[in-house]
């Protein structure tokens, strides 16, 4: 339960977008209830989506006395956040795409394959964890890349939990992709402080539970 409300947390830091309730509108009390309704509805069926996106890019380790969660920020995950965060704001599917390019462009997709990552200590101090230098990605196609970047949750750290992003460069230093339609897996690999590694493996490509869209909603 701890891992699954930092899942939420990461991600409502990653968008800078916070979700109040007095946001959706009451439901009124007198006329027709139903726009009421269809917009919590969507609401509702949009938390869902991401809920289910997340849960499929999600991967973790439980061995050992510290959790390794990771979530592979991909664009699929960036359409679902932006859906919802539109509709949070009133939105509808013209600005929804709009949030998502914002999101894709202030978070440089397009230069970093990017990971949500949670640790959850039963006993060793997280603190001294150098989570850049200890990460790395591996390719089946035998590429490996370690993380340019590390960007932490201050707020959110203590001696027990960590949670932030790592930033992998889709580039190679001999000017090669890092993923390509070939590879048909990812490793996440973080080395312990005691020799031993969490590898999380994500099979490619995705498979995505499917969602209705918004107007097969309506």
């Amino acid at each position: 339960m701890a891992t699954t409300v930092l899942v939420v947390l990461a991600l409502a830091a990653w968008a800078m977008i916070g979700f109040h309730a007095d946001r959706l509108s009451p439901l009124p009390r007198t006329g027709n209830p139903m726009p009421a309704l269809r917009a919590l509805a969507t609401g509702l069926a949009l938390e869902t989506e991401l809920s289910l996106v997340t849960a499929a890019l999600t991967r973790r380790d439980t061995s050992g006395e510290v959790l390794v969660e990771a979530v592979y920020n991909t664009p699929e995950l960036f359409a679902a956040l932006s859906r919802r965060d539109a509709v949070q704001q009133r939105g509808n599917d013209a600005e929804a795409e709009s949030l998502s390019e914002i999101y894709r462009r202030d978070h440089e997709t397009v230069r970093y394959l990017i990971f949500t990552l949670i640790l959850e200590s039963n006993g060793p101090d997280l603190t001294g964890y150098q989570l850049q230098t200890m990460s790395r990605l591996r390719m089946s196609s035998g590429r490996e890349m370690s993380a340019e970047s590390w960007v932490e949750v201050p707020s959110l750290m203590t001696d027990r939990h960590r949670i932030g992003w790592l930033h992998f460069p889709r580039v190679t230093a001999d000017g090669q992709a890092l993923l390509t339609e070939d590879d048909g897996w990812l490793e996440l690999v973080l080395s312990a402080p005691d020799g031993g590694e969490h590898t999380l493996r994500w099979e490619l490509p995705i498979v995505y539970p499917t969602i209705p869209t918004t107007r097969e909603r309506e």
